[in-house]
């Protein structure tokens, strides 16, 4: 039973991982930093400027 409970609370810590990518409105491919706010917002830093990820849809705040 302990050893099931462990397994259990290790497999819960798992992430998901998405692709997220240029259909989904990021303005390019050249991303060099990604950061995640409290809001649970996604940030990136890509060539061309900066980008909000809503779990949905990229939006280009700045543009260089």
């Amino acid at each position: 039973m302990f050893v099931l409970l462990l397994i259990n609370c290790t497999v819960s810590k798992g992430q998901i991982y998405k692709y997220i990518g240029l259909e989904d409105g990021l303005n390019n491919q050249k991303i060099y930093h990604i950061q995640k706010d409290r809001r649970g917002y996604m940030w990136f830093l890509t060539q061309e400027g900066i980008d909000r990820y809503d779990g949905k849809q990229a939006l280009q705040l700045f543009r260089r």
